[in-house]
């Protein structure tokens, strides 16, 4: 019996140090200034990030210990943001990878976002669109990366951006693509912009 009880105890001594060694992606502060984004860039409802936004008014700087915001609307005002709508962020942190091996990295947003590793994008979900979230898993070796992160609230009425990053193992299965979005339960319906609003507005028609 105790040569069993030192079996088990080693066994239980050895899953949690696969555990402790198979540790998920750490981050330093997500920090960065916040812009304006002029309304004429935002005509038709299409926006994505490029070079120009880093010559927009900056308004705000914010900091982050997490990107963990959640849908909500803006009658909740975003962290450190004193505006609605039309406004942009660009959040620098660093990942400190502690072993080789496939990371996931998850990136939900309304509206638009990006995530970089090395300045080679990630994840892109940027645009103007409801909540909706990407993903992506990446072979990367154990170091120190700079990352960062741009996310911007177009038009009212919510927002929100959540990040999260864990490790899948030692290596990577040949698609790059851990989830996709489930919209088998939904129909996608295109409509012109006039239908939905009247000229120079962003309120919702009744109909």
């Amino acid at each position: 019996m105790p040569h069993l009880r030192c079996y088990v105890f080693l066994i239980i001594n050895l899953m949690l140090c696969d555990l402790i060694a198979q540790q998920d992606p750490f981050f330093m502060p997500f920090e960065g200034p916040v812009y304006v984004i002029p309304s004429e860039d935002m005509k038709n409802w299409k926006f994505n990030y490029g070079e120009q936004v880093h010559d927009y008014e900056q308004i705000a700087t914010v900091s982050f210990q997490e990107l963990k915001i959640p849908d909500t609307h803006v009658d909740v005002p975003f962290p450190g943001v004193e505006r609605k709508s039309r406004y942009g962020m660009i959040l620098d942190s660093e990942m400190i990878i502690k072993q080789d091996g496939c990371y996931a990295f998850i990136l939900s947003s309304d509206d638009g976002s990006k995530f970089w590793v090395n300045d080679q994008e990630i994840l892109d979900n940027d645009g103007t669109h409801g909540y909706r979230k990407r993903a992506s898993r990446v072979f990367i070796k154990e170091g120190r990366y700079p990352v960062k992160v741009w996310y911007y609230q177009g038009f009212v009425h919510r927002y929100g951006i959540t990040f999260d990053a864990r490790y899948i193992g030692e290596t990577c299965p040949d698609s790059s693509m851990l989830l996709e979005d489930k919209v088998s339960s939904f129909k996608k319906f295109d409509l012109a912009s006039n239908v939905l609003f009247d000229y120079n507005d962003s309120e919702l028609k009744e109909e």
